[in-house]
């Protein structure tokens, strides 16, 4: 579905988990990776897992919390690839202690790798991307700061990290590099969506009628996914969702983000949109008694609408632009897309996929 052919992607953190996922996934799709860890062995046994689906890689141990280093690893990438397309910052620590029994060098050395890393790294390369030309996209990767759990010092780097993806994004997107902010709690499956973020890097969507077919389709293959599902109730996965759950957050989204962004689009120059926690917005307002073929009706409904919206749109109007703080700036196609790529993400959960 997605195509990264011939990007170069660095990406920190490669060594295991979710910096391990999404290598593997950006490989998958063709990307070339340059994996970076401060574990041998990890980074080896991510790079192997790469090389045995035909993927290309290569690997940099670098300690990315030090300038010359990053310097170095940047210079490093683009001297064996040529030129740097995307970089993905997972490093992280997560120290486990409570906030009066920690001590300083546990607090700063999650600053270091969480946070002043990142800023490293985007700096590099960032400047690599502006000599180039061609622009570029920037994810820094963590779990958006929660209640006290003993993690204090990890949350306050991550509310560092989103803060830095902001105003980075502000500064770099006159240079066509994107910076964005991902939380793979709020991502489904995280790997599904960086190659989003990745193979839609300002591209046109390839047609309008890929649009008006994707909407008009989704409520057809919602009821050919749930037809199976004998209890709404049921957790589609070990402790995930069910599917009354799936059908409220997909409907909710459409209310409350993605119509209302497409008819600010068309309405005013340029509009500012805000970030929307969807499993906060969840927590707060997912009410278990909506039935869920009330909940279908209402997703039909605005499928429809959104296509007859779109179907209605001028070939100017396609190029209007909207502005998200961290995801950047796009045009109404681009955002047009984002809806549709959040319904069919949903449509696999359900299916298991």
């Amino acid at each position: 579905m997605y195509s990264l052919s011939d990007k170069v992607i660095l990406i920190t953190g490669a060594g295991k988990g979710t910096g391990r996922t999404l290598a593997e996934a950006l490989a998958g799709a063709g990307a070339r990776v340059a994996a970076n860890d401060l574990t041998p062995v990890n980074l080896d046994e991510t790079a192997a897992r790469i090389s045995a689906k035909s993927g290309g890689v290569r690997t940099y141990l670098v300690d990315v919390t030090r300038q010359m280093p990053v310097q170095g690893l940047v210079q490093a990438v683009l001297d064996d690839w040529g030129h740097i397309d995307g970089l993905v910052c997972c490093a992280e620590v997560e120290p486990v202690r409570a906030l009066l029994e920690m001590d300083a060098w546990d607090w700063q050395r999650t600053l270091d790798v969480n946070l002043t890393a990142a800023f490293l790294l985007v700096q590099a390369v960032g400047r690599a991307m502006i000599r180039r030309g061609r622009g570029g996209t920037i994810v820094l990767v963590g779990e958006r700061a929660q209640g006290p759990d003993g993690r204090a010092a990890y949350f306050a780097s991550k509310a560092g990290l989103e803060s830095l993806a902001r105003t980075a994004a502000a500064e770099l997107t006159p240079s066509g590099i994107r910076v964005l902010f991902l939380d793979p709690a709020e991502a489904g499956e995280a790997g599904k969506t960086i190659l989003s973020l990745f193979s839609k890097e300002e591209e046109d969507v390839d047609s309008q009628e890929y649009l008006f077919s994707g909407f008009r389709k989704a409520p057809g293959e919602l009821a050919q996914v749930m037809a199976p599902i004998a209890d709404a109730f049921i957790p589609i996965k070990d402790d995930g969702w069910n599917l009354h759950q799936i059908v409220t957050h997909m409907h909710d989204t459409n209310a409350q983000v993605y119509l209302p962004r497409l008819k600010r689009i068309l309405e005013s120059p340029n509009p500012t949109f805000e970030d929307f926690d969807g499993e906060a917005w969840m927590q707060n307002n997912y009410d278990p008694l909506v039935p869920i073929k009330e909940l279908v009706e209402d997703f039909t409904g605005q499928c429809r609408d959104v296509a007859n919206l779109l179907e209605q749109v001028t070939d100017d109007e396609w190029d209007r632009p909207g502005t998200h703080l961290t995801l950047g700036t796009h045009s109404l196609a681009w955002w047009a897309d984002r809806m549709l790529a959040h319904i069919r993400e949903h449509l696999a959960q359900i299916r298991e996929e």
